[in-house]
């Protein structure tokens, strides 16, 4: 599964047979609580992740295997600077530019205290994007590309 960006939803489905009781649990730093029922049959259930979740069906009797959603900052840029949600200060912003089928690094920046970042570089034509490396239980986040021409 994909990484879920930062305040967006993702479906968990599957389908309950031969046991009732069945609740959807999430989990995080060891902490888990109940989310909803389930009944029988299939299920579509949207969940809304702020950080990298554990999610299990359980019931008296047992516990089903572990989902794990991982969940992306939100990552935006407009040509000089942008935002990461949520606020990860001091987490490291690498400026790429698209050089055939692969990103190369031309500048580096890290997240203010409001979420906030800056490069101090100018732009020529060409394809760029914004990439906050995995960080804090974070995976990576990358911002939408950018095209200047």
């Amino acid at each position: 599964m994909n990484p879920v960006v930062h305040g967006s939803a993702v479906r968990l489905t599957g389908t309950v047979r031969g046991v009732a009781g069945v609740t959807l649990s999430s989990g995080n730093a060891g902490v888990w609580a109940s989310v909803r029922p389930v009944a029988a049959g299939a299920f579509s259930i949207p969940v809304r992740p702020t950080a990298t979740t554990l999610y299990r069906l359980a019931t008296a009797g047992g516990l089903g295997p572990v989902l794990r959603v991982a969940v992306a900052p939100k990552v935006t840029f407009d040509g000089g600077a942008g935002t990461v949600t949520p606020v990860l200060p001091d987490a490291v912003v690498l400026l790429e530019r698209e050089d055939g089928s692969t990103w190369t690094e031309s500048a580096r920046g890290a997240v203010q205290a409001d979420g906030t970042y800056r490069f101090g570089v100018r732009l020529g034509p060409g394809v760029y994007r914004v990439r906050v490396p995995a960080t804090r239980g974070y995976a990576a986040g990358v911002s939408p590309e950018l095209t200047l021409g």
